[in-house]
This record gives structure tokens, sequence and C-alpha cells, in this order.
């Protein structure tokens, strides 16, 4: 079924009784997924910058038609099969009269930690007890951070041969040391910036993820 402007906006306002927001909120993710699927379609894809062109006659904005074009090539890298949608664990209730989605903030951080953390990066994998990897390519890696590693196990120079490790790929390695700091269960990786974390998780994927502002690296990786 195809939908006109009043319809698509119809479709993703609408609460079913039944449902309420939660199924307002699966409209609009199945609404988002068709309109992606139908741009990036081959009939569509190529006649985005004329449609762009008709929308700037009714959408204000303070930026160009120049400056939109600029970001066509990157419609035609996105991968479908990439675009997941996740909704957040609590359901729908009224307080005073008024309807809220009310969160389960109780689950909130397992729920982040799955989707952001534990199935990034994950297409190298550790093929031995030497820290080797296979060669596949990770998106989105910065080898410019500030790196510290401190070693909490009681093998000698497994700080350095991590450092060595991470060099072969680009990374550079400020310092190394030993932990002094109380007992950990697991690899604990620190960081000024929570997205530095997770081009790490490739190498330590069961680590711990902190956040510290005053951190003087941007990343610290306390081996365990």
């Amino acid at each position: 079924q195809v939908l006109d402007g009043v319809a698509a906006e119809q479709f993703v306002r609408f609460r079913p009784n039944d449902l309420g927001d939660l199924g307002r909120i699966q409209n609009q993710q199945v609404f988002l997924e068709k309109f992606a699927e139908t741009i990036l379609s081959p009939a569509i894809i190529t006649k985005i910058p004329s449609i762009v062109q008709v929308l700037f006659t009714t959408v204000k904005t303070d930026i160009s038609i120049s400056s939109a074009l600029e970001y066509y090539g990157y419609l035609k890298e996105i991968d479908l099969t990439d675009i997941e949608f996740h909704t957040m664990p609590g359901e729908g209730g009224y307080i005073g009269g008024i309807s809220y989605f009310l969160p389960y903030f109780e689950e909130l951080e397992d729920f982040s930690k799955d989707i952001f953390y534990e199935h990034v990066y994950m297409d190298r994998t550790q093929t031995n007890n030497n820290n080797n990897y296979d060669d596949e390519e990770i998106n989105y890696i910065n080898t410019e951070l500030t790196i510290e590693i401190l070693n909490a196990t009681t093998t000698a120079g497994y700080a350095a041969q991590n450092k060595d490790m991470l060099e072969e790929d680009g990374y550079s390695v400020k310092s190394v040391g030993n932990y002094t700091g109380k007992s950990i269960s697991n690899t604990l990786i620190y960081v000024k910036d929570i997205d530095y974390a997770k081009q790490f998780l490739q190498y330590y994927p069961g680590a711990q993820i902190l956040l510290d502002k005053e951190l003087g690296f941007d990343v610290q990786i306390v081996l365990k």
C-alpha cells in the first residue's frame, strides 16, 4: 500500500487502543523502514537531487541546497541490513489523566549495553590466546587517541604485549605499567568519551566500560 503525505502523517501519529504509545512507536518504525527502502530503491535514489530542490520550496532551513546535496553520496553507501530499530523497555500508562510512556529504568543499562557495545565491532575475533585477530576491516577506528595500558594480571610483560598488538593496528600507546588499584575481576576500559571505547571491544569483548572525564589519557585499559 502506498500512502500520500496526509495518510503517512496519520499513520505515524495513530495510537492503537490496545497498544497506545507502544503501538505508535511500532507504526513509526515500520514507516521509517519502508521509507528507507523506498528512498534507496534504484527507481528513487537517482531522483533525490531533484526531490531535494522541490522540498526546499516548502521547507524553512538554514542549510543551503548545495550543502544538503553534499550528503547525497552517502545515501549510496547505506546498507539496509545495517538499519535496526530498538524500543526502550517500558510501558504506556496514565499519570493525572495524561498518557505517558513509562520507562523501566532498572533495565536501561543492560538495554544500552546490548545495543551499543556487546554487538559492536565483533567482526574481528580472537583466534588464540596470544591476542591474534583476523584481518577483517573494522569501521570507525580512531588511531589518534592517547592510550595507557596497565597490567592487573600476574603475567609479566602483559601490558607490553598488548601495546605491541595495538600498535600493529596503527595505535600509539603512550604509557604502559602495572595496575596498583583495588582488585578487579575483568578488564576495564576507562574513557573520556564513551564513543572511544567501542573500537576496543574487538580486542577486549568482555571488558567493562567506564567514563572518566578527568582521565589523563583518552583511553586507559586495565588488563585482567
